[in-house]
């Protein structure tokens, strides 16, 4: 599979687990949308601000299934983009030296 094809199922699967989210705290917790979308995205990226709604037993479970597939999840992809970014911009420049050399041995 090619980077970008892993970095387009890779978000692919990172919006799966941000809308599988929102409607497990919206069923768990019965909260609205935006609250609960808010809550799986601050849970994903681990910046950590205080609960927005109190959680209930089955919804601090959901947040630890957000917290470890969600957060592994956004680790690859922010992986394979810099490793997509980091091919694209020494790839280039490394094909360039090799050509300069090669013209300068001809």
């Amino acid at each position: 599979m090619t980077r970008e094809r892993r970095l387009a199922a890779s978000l692919t699967i990172l919006i799966l687990i941000t809308v599988g989210g929102a409607a497990g705290y919206m069923i768990l917790e019965g909260v609205h949308l935006g609250d609960a979308l808010y809550m799986t995205v601050i849970t994903i990226s681990t910046v950590g601000f205080e609960e927005i709604f109190p959680l209930s037993t089955q919804g601090r479970l959901l947040t630890i299934g957000i917290i470890v597939v969600g957060v592994g999840a956004a680790l690859y992809t922010a992986g394979v983009a810099i490793e997509i970014g980091l091919e694209r911009f020494l790839g280039g420049e490394i094909r360039r030296r090799r050509m300069a050399r090669e013209i300068d041995g001809l």
